[in-house]
């Protein structure tokens, strides 16, 4: 594998997030899953960490970027968790660059921040780290999904494949805070939820906005018969018995 390769998967792919089962991955193991050694490994995500660090710096030189970085509303102490896929999980994203604005700019107010995000999740794949985020305890959660929910098979010009849990979905991001959904952009869905900020959702669809499936009662009276056919038990006339 050649270096500018190597240097790409680095960048976007960090397996420490997906191979937890593994026990913990320290430097030595991540750096040998690359080919590289120790050293080599480090440098390179010191090189894009000092990239983030500058774009930071650039924006903070423009007073009106740093004053709206001063009204953003996390406060001393808060965790910051983001969810996403490539766009988030790149060590040069937009929220590795927010961590470097609030370090340099607001130093003091010790806000974490985690990156959850995994390079190629589609909106799906992301729900299934949602029980994940109560071991982060996040005052705040920020969004960005959908970039994988579509994707091209082939050439160009070649056919589209669509993962999206409804024909047609775009992307999504939004911002939640330990009080509740603070505002959402969704741009297929219909009215919102004037109370917490969420599209309003039927009661006949579920979360993704999916027809739910029609319940049907159990009948007590019915028992599994075989091959799963259901077969209807006789109930005696009074005083009467049950024959085999």
């Amino acid at each position: 594998m050649n270096t500018a390769m190597t240097e790409r998967l680095i960048r976007f792919q960090h397996p420490e997030k997906v191979l937890g089962y593994l026990g913990g991955l320290d430097d030595d193991r991540i750096a040998a899953l690359f080919g590289l050694d120790l050293d080599s490994y480090r440098r390179s995500r010191r090189g894009y960490d000092e990239q983030a660090c500058g774009a930071a710096a650039e924006l903070l030189d423009d007073p009106g970027f740093a004053e709206k970085v001063d009204r953003l509303p996390f406060k001393p102490g808060q965790r910051v968790v983001a969810l996403g896929e490539s766009t988030t999980d790149d060590l040069l994203s937009w929220f590795e660059i927010l961590r470097h604005v609030i370090a340099l700019r607001r130093p003091a107010d010790g806000i974490t921040l985690v990156n959850m995000a995994v390079s190629g999740h589609t909106s799906t794949q992301a729900l299934t780290l949602l029980p994940g985020l109560s071991f982060h305890r996040p005052d705040w959660v920020l969004c960005m999904l959908g970039g994988n929910d579509a994707q091209r098979l082939g050439p160009a010009d070649g056919p589209t494949w669509s993962v999206s849990p409804r024909p047609g979905a775009t992307s999504a991001s939004c911002v939640i805070s330990s009080r509740g959904a603070m505002g959402v952009d969704h741009p297929d869905r219909g009215g919102r939820d004037p109370r917490r900020g969420l599209p309003a959702v039927p009661a006949s669809r579920d979360h993704l906005g999916q027809p739910r499936p029609r319940r049907h009662r159990a009948d007590p009276d019915r028992a599994a018969g075989p091959h799963g056919r259901r077969l209807r038990r006789h109930r005696p006339a009074a005083g009467g018995t049950v024959s085999p």
